[in-house]
């Protein structure tokens, strides 16, 4: 009987550490579905991002294209500014070319005799003063010729330096859209790149939750067969424990009779220690009772010291003799101790045990 209780006691250690497990992965899966969760939200801003980055860098790709009208029509300005200016030169060039050798005619006697004659040469002193008049107009438009050729050409000057200042004013701005341009690039590559990377984990986690939800599955599965077995077991436990309880009794009554040690009595006896906590050790006695939940317990040989009595161990304590062993034999008992620590303190000793009930 004790053998189909413990067979009983096992079959619902293992539908306990089904659920357990069973639990283990439903908390696995559930943090799987809020990095799902998480990694998806990420996704989403990101995209965001990365479109309002997108606007940005078309608004400046537009203001590159128009500077670069700008620059285009700056510089055509430039070049026909250069080309009035080379012909004003020219223009200019002649002109002082003109004056130096009127001046140079002016001076030779000839030509000043040719203007005296030209003057004196009128047939009446109004022809005098007419002549006169048109040579004096004459001088006058030679010269203001010349003095707006050379305002021309000083204030053409004028705006191709202005021209000249506001290309390096361009140029600059270029350089400086262009370089928040290659900025915003980047930040739009590193976008792309986390976006990437978080669809990349998104779709590792969504096949981590799959590999769960079928473990998960298959584990609910072996918690339900287990739960049959358990009550299949119970169901059996029940029938064997009702129709053998009083055969169990009477065993137990026929060992107490036949055991050499009675109540009250000491016994000289060599003690030895044991653990749950070795390796492959089990936690129930040999009664059925629960190391885990009644440390203080000893083994014995029931021939010698019935199984369920109360026995005083010196340097241990009160125990039950709940336990029994392939070693414990005649005047030995095992004491038991929650760690192997413990038993190691303990050793082997000689000690006179009480059997108090």
């Amino acid at each position: 009987m004790r053998f189909k209780r413990l067979a009983l006691i096992v079959v619902t250690g293992l539908v306990a550490m089904v659920t357990m497990v069973t639990s283990v992965s439903a908390a696995s899966l559930s943090e799987l579905k809020d990095q799902e969760s998480s990694t998806q939200k990420d996704i989403s801003e990101t995209n965001s991002k990365i479109q309002v980055t997108l606007t940005s860098v078309n608004a400046q790709y537009q203001k590159v294209d128009q500077l670069k009208t700008k620059i285009a029509d700056n510089e055509a300005s430039i070049t026909n500014a250069k080309k009035v200016l080379k012909k004003q030169a020219v223009l200019l060039a002649k002109r002082e070319t003109y004056a130096k050798e009127r001046l140079q005619s002016l001076q030779q006697s000839a030509d000043d005799r040719n203007v005296v004659n030209a003057l004196l040469s009128a047939d009446s002193l109004s022809d005098f003063f007419n002549r006169a008049y048109a040579l004096t107009v004459l001088q006058s438009a030679d010269n203001q010729n010349m003095d707006e050729l050379v305002q021309s050409y000083h204030d053409t000057k004028v705006v191709q330096e202005r021209l000249e200042t506001s290309k390096t004013n361009l140029d600059q701005e270029k350089i400086e859209l262009d370089q928040q341009t290659t900025t915003l690039q980047t930040q739009i590559d590193q976008m792309k790149t986390n976006l990437s990377q978080s669809r990349d984990k998104l779709a590792k986690i969504a096949q981590e939750k799959s590999t769960e939800e079928a473990k998960i599955a298959a584990e609910q599965a072996a918690a339900a067969k287990a739960a049959e077995q358990a009550k299949a077991a119970t169901t059996v436990a029940k029938v064997t424990d009702t129709s053998s309880s009083d055969t169990a009794a009477k065993q137990q009554a026929s060992l107490a009779d036949k055991a050499s040690g009675k109540a009250g009595q000491t016994i000289q006896v060599q003690a030895t220690a044991y653990s749950i906590a070795t390796p492959g050790m089990g936690r129930y006695g040999a009664t059925g009772i629960d190391l885990m939940k009644n440390p203080n317990c000893i083994a014995v040989d029931p021939s010698v010291i019935p199984l369920g009595s109360l026995v005083m161990v010196p340097g241990y304590g009160y125990a039950i003799a709940g336990d029994t062993g392939g070693a414990i034999k005649g005047h030995i008992i095992d004491v038991h101790f929650p760690t192997v620590g413990q038993c190691v303190s303990w050793g082997r000793r000689s000690v006179a045990i009480t059997i108090v009930q």
